[in-house]
């Protein structure tokens, strides 16, 4: 096993040159059917010829190859990679054309300075003294500010006397319920005290009406006696 190993990395060094690793695949004129031996096309081949080799598939020598391959999955052979042609860089195309397309600046340019226009003078027409009132506006408009004044004086006046009537006839009001309210008391008093003499007096007649009847009994008591007396003193004389 480990001599067939050391002739399959033996074989993959004499085959690959280190020198073609190093060039581009256009300027290489090795394609990759030149690491498998000349008697294998095809990466199936080589892998049979390989398992062969080293004993993994028992009895390989009475399979001839077109069984072997019959028997592994069919891979399709490795064509050579398309060369890629790199076209040289133009020398014009700039690196970054937004930056290309920019504006240069341009030097600042010191304009001339314009002087200022004149502003037009407008002309202001003199303030004219106001006219001296006539003794007759000033007459009417007194009367009118004495008009007002006296106006409103009585128009206070009136509210004042009107507020002065409310306040008499409330303090008016208030006096006869007091009065009222006194006298209410006073007959109140005067009726609690005939109660009290009443009362007093039917106690008195209560008294004097039991002394009576008491008396009455003892009256009718010696009515009774004379009448016995009487009575008996009239068969006395009947008999003789």
């Amino acid at each position: 096993m480990n001599t067939s190993r050391n002739t399959t990395n033996n074989f993959y060094l004499d085959t690959i040159d280190p020198s073609n690793l190093l060039q581009p695949p256009s300027i290489t004129a090795s394609s990759p059917e030149s690491f498998f031996p000349n008697d294998c096309t095809s990466i199936d081949d080589w892998l049979a010829d390989e398992l062969c080799k080293e004993g993994l598939l028992a009895n390989a020598m009475d399979f001839s190859p077109e069984k072997i391959l019959a028997l592994l999955p069919h891979t399709p052979p490795i064509s050579p990679p398309t060369s890629v042609k790199h076209e040289p860089a133009s020398p014009n195309v700039p690196l970054f054309p937004e930056i290309a397309k920019q504006k240069p600046i341009l030097p600042k340019v010191n304009l001339p300075r314009i002087a200022p226009r004149p502003c037009p003078t407008v002309a202001v027409a003199p303030v004219k003294p106001l006219v001296a009132a006539s003794p007759v506006m000033m007459s009417q408009q007194k009367r009118r500010s004495d008009s007002m004044s006296g106006s409103s004086a009585a128009d206070q006046d009136e509210i004042a006397l009107k507020r002065q009537k409310n306040t008499d006839a409330a303090r008016r009001s208030r006096l006869k319920k007091l009065v009222k309210m006194e006298q209410l008391e006073q007959k109140v008093s005067d009726l609690e005290a005939d109660n009290h003499h009443l009362t007093t007096r039917i106690a008195v007649l209560e008294s004097e009406k039991s002394g009576l009847q008491l008396k009455d009994v003892s009256l009718e008591e010696r009515i009774r006696v004379l009448e016995a007396q009487l009575a008996e003193a009239h068969r006395a004389l009947t008999k003789v």
